[in-house]
């Protein structure tokens, strides 16, 4: 029987693997000449970054990562699941 901590690193690491799925797709596409849809909406880059470190630092016990960020938002448009594979791949 899996732990709380087991089954949230389960579902992270099932969601990096659908991430890099996605981007596998999304490269053919490019490399076939066409277009990828980004899914742009407001969101808070600070929230984004904060949760991609609290991500890492539960996947990683090796590494301590330190994020430094304004404490108010910094509101931005963009496609959250593509940032958020980013930063994933950046922190990994």
């Amino acid at each position: 029987s899996l732990d709380p901590g087991q089954l949230d690193m389960l579902a992270d690491t099932a969601s990096r693997m659908a991430g890099q799925i996605d981007e596998m797709s999304d490269a053919t596409s490019l490399a076939a000449g066409g277009e990828i849809e980004l899914a742009l909406a407001s969101g808070d880059l600070v929230d984004v970054a904060r949760e991609a470190v609290a991500t890492y630092a539960r996947t990683s016990l090796r590494h301590t990562v330190r994020l430094v960020v304004p404490e108010e938002p910094v509101p931005a448009v963009f496609d959250r699941p593509r940032l958020e594979r980013v930063l994933g791949n950046l922190l990994a």
